[in-house]
């Protein structure tokens, strides 16, 4: 126990207080998220993009809007594209991405230092996701105009002209087909599976991670290549992917300097052996182990729902329904229920204020194959999967489980 409270970021005692400027017309979400209880910490905090006051997305979007007229996104984009292969389908795909955001993050704070990276929860929006608050006209915008090349014309980035690979206007294509992603029920699984990290990397980057690229971004739009940072949603998508990640490393002791599984190569893009902690992050003289740690130098930075009160005691509907499943489901897919092992950072269950509860569970869309393609992903690791999420689904609406999030 010594050893633990030595090695995990020391959060026990900081708290955050829920702002009641939110316009999230779910306050019992926010509540949750942000805790009750005044602020008592020199950490950055990462808010839920639904969860910021108006003042905070308004701070946020000068700083964005403000590095985009000095071609930093540019910068940042060049060094995404450069590695792209290197950092997709390889154990780099956390902690290079968190040292990315990092730094993105600090080139914003030099605008305005009281501002940090938002994460969006996409899988609470996981039924309808196109219309999540996050894509209002007064937040990142929508999809892009199919009759102007789609081209986002509202929100943050409307007007925005990229300038790598050309210089064009910044797309994104929903398209026509209803979109469903992956569900807080699969990423609880994630969580509570008992993985290690390479599984728990594929098990994130081939479902939620790759699904929300090709959807948001569609064919035409920046999120399906590899200039993703040219769209905001990029930084919010991986701001999530990354506290998903660091939940995984709170939850249980061994989890938190986990790391191994293929190292790529990018001069030919191809595996050429397992990583190791002391390999170098690329373009950055660093060794991965260092991007291993947040929470303090030298990334001090964590996450709302990590220091909320709230978040700590409360057992959210989805949590209760959850503990209900038969106990051959729980044993599959929730075993840290059943052994008495499970806490706040084994659950992505946050409350819901959804007033109508489906009696049917969808399962998410197929990964798009240009998804898969353009990221040089392994198709059957990929498929597999998918298909564990499918059959997650298909047993919850065998037992008749209702999910609140649908």
């Amino acid at each position: 126990m010594v050893k633990l409270l030595i090695a995990l970021p020391l959060f026990a005692f900081v708290l955050v207080i829920a702002d009641a400027a939110t316009t999230n017309r779910c306050p019992s979400y926010c509540r949750y998220k942000l805790g009750t209880k005044a602020p008592n910490t020199t950490l950055r905090v990462r808010k839920d993009i639904k969860c910021m006051t108006e003042k905070e997305w308004k701070d946020f979007a000068d700083a964005v809007t403000e590095l985009h007229a000095r071609g930093i996104f540019d910068r940042y984009n060049f060094v995404h594209v450069r590695y792209f292969y290197v950092i997709h389908d390889s154990a780099q795909f956390f902690p290079w991405h968190r040292w990315f955001l990092f730094l993105f993050e600090n080139e914003l704070r030099k605008i305005n230092p009281t501002v940090t990276i938002p994460y969006w929860d996409g899988a609470v929006d996981f039924v309808h996701p196109e219309l999540s608050e996050v894509f209002n006209a007064t937040r990142a915008g929508g999809s892009g105009d199919p009759n102007d090349n789609f081209c986002v014309k509202d929100g943050l980035v409307a007007g925005w002209i990229r300038q790598f690979p050309s210089k064009v206007c910044v797309k994104r294509n929903f398209g026509s087909e209803p979109m469903v992603w992956h569900s807080p029920e699969w990423t609880t699984h994630l969580l509570q599976a008992g993985l290690d990290y390479d599984s728990f990397r594929e098990g994130l980057e081939f479902s939620m991670h790759a699904l929300m690229h090709g959807a948001v971004g569609g064919p035409q739009g920046e999120l399906m290549w590899p200039w993703g940072p040219n769209d905001i949603i990029f930084f919010f998508l991986h701001a999530n992917i990354d506290r998903i990640w660091a939940k995984w490393q709170l939850a249980d002791p061994q989890n938190f300097y986990d790391y191994g599984g293929p190292l790529r190569d990018i001069s030919t893009n191809t595996t050429v052996g397992l990583a190791d902690q002391s390999d170098k992050l690329d373009p950055w003289d660093m060794e991965t182990k260092e991007a291993l740690v947040f929470g303090r130098e030298p990334m001090p930075y964590t996450y709302d729902e990590f220091l909320s009160d709230v978040a700590e005691k409360e057992e959210t509907e989805g949590i209760k329904r959850i503990k209900q499943l038969p106990k051959v489901v729980l044993q599959r897919y929730y075993p840290k229920i059943i052994d008495g092992t499970a806490t706040r950072f084994h659950y992505e269950l946050p409350p819901t204020c959804g007033e109508e509860i489906l009696p049917f569970f969808p399962p998410p869309v197929p990964i798009n194959p240009l998804t898969l393609a353009v990221r040089g992903f392994n198709a059957d690791r990929a498929m597999r999967v998918q298909a564990d999420s499918n059959s997650l689904v298909e047993t919850l609406n065998l037992v008749g489980y209702q999910s609140p999030y649908v």
